[in-house]
């Protein structure tokens, strides 16, 4: 079986298996085990990550391996991914056009490596705005396929491959927020860490819990893109894009 095949039949257990802990996820929330909710919540948006890198073909088999459960190995990849994303002349466009705001900070948060207190700290501010900007996606869209820039483009890409193209920056880029999001609770919901107890921390009380239905939304609807690009007629010219947009693998 050739490489590429090997590295798309492990993207596609990666997503269903991302589908299956976001399930969880839903189920876990609903029950009221918050902890649990948001670990499976992370797993699911770290799975559509892998899928993500694996399907575009940024990352192959061996490099998704070396990741492994280490997140800061991913966060470096994802880094290096997403600030190619925003130079590129097409995904630079539509991101700065859709996103209006970043949030935190995120080369400082990985060059810097501060403290995990912080990132806690800094997860939980962002979450209003991955909220904020989804909720305005539909109408800066629509503002940005209208604008000069995108008639600039339309040029040399069908209207339609540009708009799938907002789609799947979009989603990309809102995944990448999300797992930044995540990525601090990954262990502080499931051991105690600075002597703190998952089953206290994570209570109705706390931003995460308060906004979760919205964040299993988001990435209910990031999910269901990331299995459509797959289906549309142009999807393998979508995939050559992003395999230019190659990443390093962090040692």
């Amino acid at each position: 079986m050739k490489e590429q095949e090997v590295s798309l039949k492990m993207a596609e257990i990666f997503l269903k298996t991302a589908e299956k802990d976001l399930g969880a996820s839903r189920h876990l929330w609903e029950g009221k085990f918050y902890p649990q909710a948001v670990f499976y919540l992370q797993q699911s948006v770290e799975k559509a990550l892998k899928y993500l890198l694996l399907w575009t073909g940024i990352a192959g088999e061996d490099d998704v391996k070396k990741i492994g459960h280490k997140p800061q190995k991913l966060c470096i990849m994802i880094m290096t991914v997403a600030e190619k994303m925003r130079k590129d002349k097409f995904f630079g466009e539509i991101l700065k056009g859709v996103f209006k705001d970043r949030g935190i900070n995120f080369n400082r948060v990985m060059c810097k490596k501060i403290e995990e207190k912080e990132l806690y700290s800094a997860s939980l501010k962002s979450i209003d705005v991955i909220i904020d900007n989804h909720e305005l996606k539909d109408e800066r869209i629509k503002e940005w396929l209208e604008s000069e820039q995108a008639q600039q483009i339309y040029l040399v890409l069908e209207k339609e491959f540009v708009k799938m193209l907002i789609e799947f920056g979009y989603s990309a880029q809102l995944l990448i927020y999300l797992f930044f999001v995540l990525a601090p609770h990954v262990t502080r919901s499931r051991y105690p860490v600075d002597d703190s107890d998952p089953l206290e921390i994570y209570n109705e009380g706390i931003s995460l819990i308060q906004k979760f239905e919205s964040l299993l939304k988001i990435c209910e609807y990031i999910l269901n893109n990331l299995k459509n690009i797959k289906v549309y007629p142009m999807s393998d010219d979508i995939r050559k894009i992003l395999k230019s947009i190659r990443a390093e693998t962090p040692k």
